[in-house]
C-alpha cells in the first residue's frame, strides 16, 4: 500500500528520500493561480481619488463603446468568457482607448473587465494589428473621435458627502442632492461622492458615482439663494 505525499508539503532533502522508498507516491501539486475579483490592483504612481476619478472616466469609454457597437456592456465586462466577433472587437478597442485615454495602467483596466493584465496587453496588439486593414482603421478611427469628443466635455467633480447623505445615495434611496452653486455644475458631468465624517474630519473610505441628469438654480417657488439642486443617477 502506498501513502500519498503533496509535492508542496516537501523540502528537498525529503524528496530524495522519499524517492528510495517504494510504498511514498509523490503526487505533483500545482498552485492556483490568484484571483483579484473585489480587491484593488496595485496602480503605479496614482492616489486612490485619482483612481476612482480615472475609473470613472473608464466607464464612460465603456459605455460609449457599447453603444457605438448595439453591445450589452455587461458581455464586456463579465468575468465568464463570451465570445462573439463583435463583442471581443468591442472589448479590445475599449481596453486599448482607455490606456490611451486614461491614467490606468494594463493592471487596472484588467481589474475592470475582469481579467489580467495580459488580455490587456494582447488586445493593445490586436487593435494596432487590425489597423492595417482600411475598413477597420476607419471605422475605429469614427468611434475614437467619437469617444474624444465627448471626454472632453466630460467633467468630473470630487464632492464630501456626510454619512446620513451618503447611506441614502448609496443605497439609491435619494436621487437629488443640493451644493453650493460654486463649481459650474452642467448636465452630464459625473459626482464622485466621497463619504466625509464630520466628526474626526476624515473619509470613511466609501465613494460612490453618479451624473448629472437635471439642474434646478432658479425656481420661483423655492428660494435657493447660492444653492442648486442637482438630479443624479
Amino acid at each position: 500500500m502506498q501513502t500519498l505525499i503533496k509535492s508542496d508539503e516537501i523540502d528537498i532533502s525529503q524528496f530524495i528520500e522519499i524517492r528510495k522508498a517504494k510504498s511514498v507516491k509523490i503526487i505533483k501539486m500545482t498552485t492556483p493561480k490568484p484571483i483579484f475579483k473585489n480587491k484593488i490592483p496595485k496602480k503605479a504612481r496614482l492616489s486612490e481619488s485619482v483612481y476612482r476619478i480615472e475609473k470613472i472616466k473608464a466607464d464612460r469609454i465603456i459605455d460609449l463603446v457599447c453603444n457605438f457597437y448595439k453591445v450589452s456592456k455587461l458581455n464586456i465586462t463579465n468575468e465568464a468568457n463570451i465570445h462573439g466577433v463583435l463583442i471581443v472587437k468591442a472589448k479590445h478597442q475599449a481596453m486599448y482607448l482607455i490606456y490611451e485615454l486614461t491614467q490606468l495602467g494594463e493592471p487596472s483596466i484588467a481589474y475592470i473587465f475582469n481579467r489580467t493584465h495580459c488580455t490587456v496587453s494582447h488586445a493593445k496588439k490586436s487593435v494596432n494589428n487590425s489597423m492595417l486593414y482600411p475598413k477597420y482603421k476607419k471605422e475605429f478611427e469614427e468611434l475614437k473621435e467619437k469617444v474624444n469628443k465627448t471626454m472632453k466635455n466630460i467633467t468630473v467633480h470630487k464632492l464630501k458627502t456626510w454619512p446620513v447623505y451618503f447611506d441614502d445615495i448609496f443605497k439609491g434611496r435619494k436621487n437629488f442632492d443640493i451644493r453650493k452653486n460654486d463649481r459650474d455644475f452642467k448636465v452630464g458631468d459625473d459626482l464622485l461622492l466621497e463619504e466625509w465624517n464630520p466628526d474626526i474630519q476624515k473619509y470613511t473610505g466609501r465613494h460612490c458615482h453618479r451624473e448629472i441628469t437635471y439642474i434646478l438654480n432658479d425656481n420661483p417657488f423655492i428660494e435657493l439663494g447660492e444653492n442648486v439642486i442637482l438630479s443624479i443617477v
